[in-house]
């Protein structure tokens, strides 16, 4: 039976009357994320880049990483498909004076790759919490074995959505060629208005051809800032 997605949300235990939640340190994009059960690391490659105004100054900075873990093969009992996790971490961070006010995770995959389980679930983010963003994979059931990617992060409000949308897609009847070279991005994105670091997980279950290296897969996080107070 397919597993659902979870996003576990933990409530903060409030320090004293009125007085803020004691949030845990942002994660870290770098950091490898918790891992259990058949699944062994692929790949991973992490991209950092920064905005700046024209006058050159730095507005915020971003990092993303993306990884990529295997099923074990022997763990499944499927004949033609292999299967894994995609997995992204990105971090945004506005420099003094400046604001976020959105950020995107994008992982850009083939039109064609399937999307069997994802996390994280979208929702409404009423105050900042530390949560822990899980995806359980069992090889889209032809797996009594499961695995598990996880991350704690610290999320802000307002909001998280997420979706797949072709970047390029195919013309009816295209040949078969374009169908394989066409591209959709799925997106995680966060809205709200925070100066503080900014972190996000999110991945999904895939497969591709049994025997062959998974297929080429990019990956970008934009993020709009506003020079004002938060």
């Amino acid at each position: 039976m397919k597993r659902l997605l979870a996003l576990f949300l933990a409530m903060l235990v409030m320090v004293g009357p009125g007085a803020p939640s004691a949030l845990a340190a942002q994660a870290d994009a770098r950091e490898d994320p918790a891992v259990s059960g058949p699944l062994t690391l692929s790949g991973k490659d992490c991209r950092t880049s920064k905005e700046e105004t024209e006058a050159g100054e730095v507005a915020g900075r971003a990092r993303i990483c993306l990884f990529i873990y295997a099923f074990d093969p022997a763990e499944e009992d499927d004949l033609t498909l292999d299967y894994g996790i995609v997995w992204a971490q990105s971090n945004v961070d506005a420099s003094l004076g400046w604001c976020s006010k959105k950020a995107q995770t994008d992982i850009i995959v083939p039109h064609t790759m399937p999307i069997y389980h994802r996390a994280p679930e979208a929702g409404t983010i009423t105050e900042a919490r530390d949560v822990t963003v899980t995806l359980e994979a069992d090889a889209d059931g032809n797996s009594p074995s499961e695995g598990s990617v996880s991350k704690d992060v610290t999320i802000f409000p307002d909001e998280l959505t997420r979706s797949r949308r072709p970047v390029d897609a195919p013309e009816e009847n295209a040949p078969a060629a374009d169908q394989a070279d066409a591209q959709d991005v799925v997106r995680l994105t966060w809205v709200g208005s925070q100066s503080k670091k900014l972190a996000f997980a999110t991945g999904f279950e895939t497969s591709w051809p049994q025997g062959e290296n998974p297929p080429p897969i990019s990956f970008s996080v934009r993020y709009p800032l506003k020079q004002t107070s938060c």
